[in-house]
């Protein structure tokens, strides 16, 4: 594994995966590494798969900042835990634990942070899951071109937040007296996501190309319109002369007045 470049200074203190792009991660994203390699005492294995598949969405899409999404993905923000827009409007400080406005599970007790959080992901999920069932289909089981909803969640507001979501969840439960068990609940969204993102990463090179081949062609249009455009206008200003010098031609040829005789 390649050692993460300095950014700012400081290295990623967590290797999940081969960092040696790290220069060309969005300052966000290199914040919230930082900030998800605090669970990696107490999430495991699998929270660091789930890191990983997070990582590849964002390189597969070239690492942008802000991505498609102007707001927080999945739902509104009625739908989203209170904390998500709180996190954004105290300037999303990676660095500083998030304290949650409720208990942090279990997801079977209404008003938990693990119930508002599923509530949130199943707001995102595509129709074809069901998820108005008790037990929803498996990611493998859905049409890949059914997750291009999840695969354009890139950015600082596409699935970031969804993660980092569940790494305040995780940290809230892993504080808990009862950590054990609540941390076993959270460990099973930890590998839901991360099998929705196995099932979105298939879909994303298509998805990506897509996306700049229409990117492409608007700007072609654009250029296109634009000459247009540049011809109209300097077809229209020949015009505009050649009427003028036409009237200045008309002017010199044209007849003197003749002068009036008075007759006695």
């Amino acid at each position: 594994m390649s050692a993460p470049r300095k950014a700012r200074g400081r290295e990623a203190e967590w290797d999940v995966q081969d960092t040696s792009d790290w220069s060309e991660w969005p300052e966000e994203l290199q914040k919230a590494l930082r900030a998800f390699g605090r669970a990696k005492e107490w999430g495991g294995e699998e929270w660091e798969e789930c890191v990983r598949r997070l990582i590849a969405l964002e390189r597969a899409w070239g690492f942008p900042e802000k991505g498609m999404l102007s707001a927080p993905a999945g739902a509104t923000d009625q739908e989203r835990p209170t904390e998500v827009p709180a996190f954004m409007r105290a300037a999303r400080r990676w660095e500083a634990p998030v304290v949650l406005n409720s208990e942090a599970g279990p997801r079977e007790e209404d008003g938990t942070f693990a119930q508002r959080w599923w509530t949130w992901w199943r707001r995102a999920q595509p129709p074809a899951r069901d998820t108005d069932k008790a037990e929803w289909d498996s990611p493998r089981d859905v049409e890949e071109e059914e997750w291009d909803v999840i695969a354009k969640m890139h950015g600082r507001n596409g699935m970031l937040m969804f993660v980092g979501g569940l790494f305040w969840w995780g940290e809230g439960a892993a504080a808990h007296e009862d950590s054990m068990g609540l941390l076993a609940d959270w460990l099973l969204a930890v590998v839901e996501v991360t099998r929705v993102l196995d099932a979105v990463l298939k879909r994303v090179s298509p998805l990506v190309d897509k996306v700049e081949n229409e990117k492409k062609s608007e700007k072609k249009a654009k250029a296109a319109k634009a000459a247009a455009d540049k011809q109209t206008e300097k077809a229209g200003a020949t015009q505009g002369k050649r009427k003028a010098a036409s009237s200045e031609t008309g002017k010199e040829n044209a007849e003197p007045p003749r002068k009036r005789t008075r007759t006695r």
